[in-house]
């Protein structure tokens, strides 16, 4: 068993056992290969030619045209290409996948930019960019003198009932707040003067009859008011508003025309300089009165959708259950009668989904009730007398379950089937404990002759 220096064929040398034959040698010295493409790696020297991987980092071309860094001997199948998809989608977002994952183009990733679109109620959208935007969550900003909305914006308003506060020395509205007014606007300059603060003076006010007052002076302030924006401010005798959620001065006879302008778009018209959105102005009262019932409009179908999804998947989730839950194995004909019911259906109003949410869930107790009233018989617990008076209870049930209509007016049936599933526990519990009654007191009877 010495140890000795052996040269291989290899012509390295490497320390074996005298009596090792040739053919078990093995040389592990790490050495310098060249490969077949070029490349040198460092491999132990008995290594096989086609066991080696080169796996230099090189510049490969992909049949897309795009050039990766990957390994020599990398597949032409394995190499991914992770550069950007460039193409905007139908949304005009810009594709967020890469030139792998989009086929190339052919098949976009879905987009995960938010949606950014300017709803109905002016907010933008933040939700991820779909192709129906859902109901707004933000705070809602519908106010009048009276109060503030204190819902979420998406959901529908509760229309102010107050007395409408639109008066002045000509006309009067006798409407409540949240209707639109039965009066017109006052196209009388105000008569009231208010003191400036810059010179110091009472000057006249620039406003009109009936709204409030505008901040601003016709002497100190007038580069600003008569700054083009309708091309009427430079006028002598111009009145002004001040829009009330923004600040801004505007010459009132632009901004008539500019509110009474027809718009295909369902949304409050916006300040002409800085696109706030009109809410409160008791001049604009009508033309924002008139856009804000569009607006519920919308409002309340958006609701119907929510809802309308909301039911279709209370109802998908009860069809699974139906087709996979254990009421299957002891309630087959009633699962099955169900489930046809369902598949039929498919339009749902809430009380019919609540209905179906009723006769599953009552499913399943009769089901509970059966799988224990099978056990127990088949253990002797109950007696065959008792088994059958049950399951003609569990056949009454499971027909009035299988009946095709059963609406909210039928409150006392679903009542007298709550009481009858516990009827039925509570018959199965005292035939269960009767017999153990028994066979307790015949064990001690037993034990005593015994002893």
């Amino acid at each position: 068993m010495e140890v000795i220096t052996r040269q291989l064929t290899c012509s390295h040398n490497i320390k074996a056992v005298c009596s090792t034959k040739e053919d078990d040698l093995v040389c592990m010295e790490v050495i310098t290969r060249q490969l077949t493409c070029e490349h040198s790696i460092q491999a132990v020297c008995s290594v096989k030619e086609n066991d080696l991987v080169c796996m230099e980092v090189i510049k490969r071309q992909l049949t897309c045209g795009h050039d990766i860094q990957a390994a020599c001997s990398a597949e032409e199948n394995d190499l991914v290409c992770n550069a950007p998809c460039t193409q905007l989608l139908k949304c005009k977002h810009p594709c967020a996948g890469t030139c792998s994952s989009c086929k190339q183009g052919r098949l976009h990733q879905q987009c995960t930019h938010h949606c950014n679109r300017v709803l109905v109620c002016s907010h933008q959208c933040t939700a991820p960019c779909t192709r129906n935007c859902p109901p707004c969550t933000k705070p809602c900003e519908n106010r009048c003198i009276h109060s503030r909305c204190p819902l979420k914006c998406g959901k529908p308003c509760v229309p102010c009932r107050k007395p409408c506060q639109w008066r002045c020395r000509h006309h009067k509205c006798d409407k409540p707040c949240g209707e639109p007014c039965d009066r017109p606007r006052c196209d009388h300059p105000c008569r009231k003067t208010r003191r400036c603060d810059k010179c110091k003076k009472d000057q006249p006010c620039i406003g009109m009859c009936g709204e409030p007052c505008p901040d601003k002076c016709r002497v100190c302030n007038r580069e600003e008011l008569t700054t083009y924006v309708f091309v009427t401010e430079d006028k002598d005798d111009a009145q002004f508003v001040q829009l009330e959620d923004c600040g801004h001065v505007i010459e009132v006879s632009g901004l008539d025309q500019w509110m009474d302008t027809a718009d295909r778009k369902i949304q409050l018209k916006t300040c002409p300089k800085c696109k706030t959105p009109i809410r409160h102005n008791l001049r604009y009262g009508n033309s924002i009165k008139n856009t804000l019932a569009m607006i519920e409009k919308v409002k309340k179908r958006w609701k119907g959708d929510v809802l309308k999804a909301q039911t279709e998947a209370t109802a998908n989730k009860l069809m699974r259950k139906l087709r996979d839950a254990d009421e299957e194995r002891y309630c087959a004909e009633t699962s099955e009668d169900l489930l046809r019911q369902m598949e039929h259906h498919r339009l749902y109003s809430l009380d019919e989904a609540a209905m179906y949410e009723n006769k599953v869930l009552f499913l399943e107790r009769l089901a509970e009730l059966k799988r224990k009233r099978r056990k127990y018989f088949l253990s002797g617990h109950i007696a065959l007398q008792d088994f059958e008076e049950m399951k003609k209870e569990v056949e009454e049930m499971e027909k009035w379950l299988r009946r095709r209509t059963a609406r909210v007016g039928e409150q006392v049936r679903l009542e007298l089937f709550v009481l009858q599933s516990a009827k039925l526990n509570i018959m199965i519990y005292i035939q269960v404990q009767s017999v153990r009654l028994i066979l307790v007191s015949s064990q001690r009877g037993a034990i005593h002759i015994f002893q």
